[in-house]
């Protein structure tokens, strides 16, 4: 009995020390979800615009409301819609929350599913690039909050999201809008990312989500967001 349990102290032991600190952390850890459908309302998402000129916001046209989704989907099931018009051939379109309850200044792992319905077919081509494939959908996290912010004649974001479909240290790429068929019809359409994002929480524990789209076509786009899933880990 005695030989036995040496054994298998043996073999946990060298299992242990065969794990990197990655390995242990992920093995330790248990990951937290904030998990939002929209059915109780926008449970604090709030949305904006950046990346235009001063006096655009007329042509752009920037709409932000609660509403049903689409047929043929469950037109009984509530998202968030944003839209816009990218008159100046870079419109970035977010929603944006604090999520709370995190250790402070604890670098975790953010992983993201995104749910939106689109009815814009592969390979549609439109002025400036495909309103599918070149609209790109992003999602990061930050320790600030993520605001507009107007610098000389035009107006950004005060993080760095990369630009189009390149990351930025802040956000990362997660798809496109198109809805991966043939056919004009709304399908709901789940995008992520590949390998964790990793970000630190403020003093506080908390963190800024931001999650919205950069588009290359320059037409209108109505994103709306069926359900949004982030998943942190550390």
């Amino acid at each position: 009995m005695r030989h036995t349990i040496q054994v298998l102290a043996l073999l946990v032991t060298i299992l242990l020390f065969g794990c990197s600190k990655e390995d242990m952390d992920s093995i330790n850890s248990d990951p937290i979800e904030f998990i939002y459908d929209f059915n109780s309302g926008q449970m604090g998402w709030t949305a904006d615009y950046t990346d235009y000129f001063i006096n655009m916001e007329d042509d752009i046209d920037f709409k932000s409301e609660l509403i049903s989704l689409p047929e043929p989907l469950d037109t009984s099931e509530a998202a968030i819609m944003i839209g816009g018009t990218n008159v100046s051939d870079d419109l970035f379109m977010f929603l944006k929350k604090n999520l709370t309850g995190l250790e402070s200044n604890t670098i975790y792992n953010f992983e993201f599913e995104v749910t939106i319905a689109t009815d814009v077919p592969d390979g549609t081509v439109g002025i400036g690039g495909s309103p599918g494939e070149s609209v790109f959908i992003k999602g990061g996290a930050v320790n600030i909050e993520p605001m507009k912010i107007q610098m000389d004649d035009e107006y950004l974001v005060n993080i760095d999201k990369g630009n189009q479909s390149t990351d930025g240290p802040d956000i990362a790429t997660l798809g496109d809008f198109s809805n991966d068929t043939n056919e004009e019809i709304f399908v709901l359409k789940t995008v992520g990312n590949e390998e964790p994002f990793r970000a630190m929480t403020d003093e506080n524990g908390t963190i800024w989500i931001i999650i919205g789209s950069e588009s290359g076509f320059e037409g209108r786009t109505q994103l709306i967001f069926d359900s949004l899933k982030i998943v942190a880990r550390k």
